[in-house]
């Protein structure tokens, strides 16, 4: 049961940036975005370890594969 809850607390913030990814307005992207964020950030002091590390082992491999892409995603946001 405990995990079945820990995959819902990450399933919430998963589907709330997804929204802000594919929503067109901007205000509402940004909104749902830092909610989705805060949510995750939240639930992530209260996931059971072995799902914290995963995490932070698919967080550090997408980021050594798509260092380049990501900052260029990114430079591109903020310059509109």
């Amino acid at each position: 049961m405990d995990m079945i809850a820990s995959c819902a607390k990450l399933l919430i913030p998963i589907i709330l940036l997804y929204i802000c990814i594919k929503t067109e307005d901007k205000i509402v992207a940004q909104i749902t975005g830092l909610i989705g964020l805060a949510v995750f950030l939240f639930s992530f002091i209260f996931l059971a370890l072995w799902i914290k590390l995963i995490i932070v082992s698919i967080l550090y491999t997408v980021w050594r594969l798509r260092e380049d892409d990501i900052f260029m995603f990114f430079y591109r946001k903020f310059r509109e």
